[in-house]
């Protein structure tokens, strides 16, 4: 089993560590990440993006 894994198992944690943005100090995301949650939340809410809840179908959508 590799380390990371053991480790992961043992203490429960990630084996990195998580940061949020160029200021780890603040815990507020950075631009790029702000004007990326903006543009899902667009996509989520624009009628004209298809979603999928079943992955067949996303595939068969993509072959087309």
């Amino acid at each position: 089993m590799p380390v990371a894994a053991v480790k992961r198992k043992k203490t429960y944690t990630l084996p990195f560590v998580m940061e949020y943005g160029a200021d780890c100090s603040t815990g507020e995301p950075n631009a790029e990440t702000m004007a990326a949650m903006r543009e899902a939340e667009r996509i989520e809410n624009d009628p004209s993006v298809n979603g999928y809840d079943d992955l067949d179908v996303l595939f068969a959508s993509l072959r087309q």
